[in-house]
């Protein structure tokens, strides 16, 4: 699979994530949440054991993830992408 369009569709999926009620949501239930609408867009790389969640003291939920992608380019090299992605659209 291509690397960028997949983490487009995983910040589609975290964007959505705050049509949940985050802040009255357990870690579990929102990494739950996340594995659901991630497997309606077949993402694979990234699972809801991936999500880092943070909740702030007025309620908020942040939700964010951090991954890595190989690709093969020739022979033994290959390139190395780091993709970052939060439910608030950093």
């Amino acid at each position: 699979h291509d690397a960028l369009p997949i983490f487009m569709s995983v910040k589609k999926v975290l964007r959505a994530m705050h049509q949940e009620p985050l802040n009255t949501m357990s870690s579990k239930e929102i990494k739950d949440a996340f594995n659901r609408k991630a497997s309606m867009d077949y993402i694979t790389v990234v699972k809801g054991s991936d999500l880092s969640i943070e909740k702030s003291e007025n309620g908020g939920v942040a939700v964010s993830v951090d991954y890595q992608v190989v690709k093969p380019v020739m022979g033994n090299v290959s390139v190395l992408i780091d993709f970052s992605a939060s439910s608030d659209g950093k």
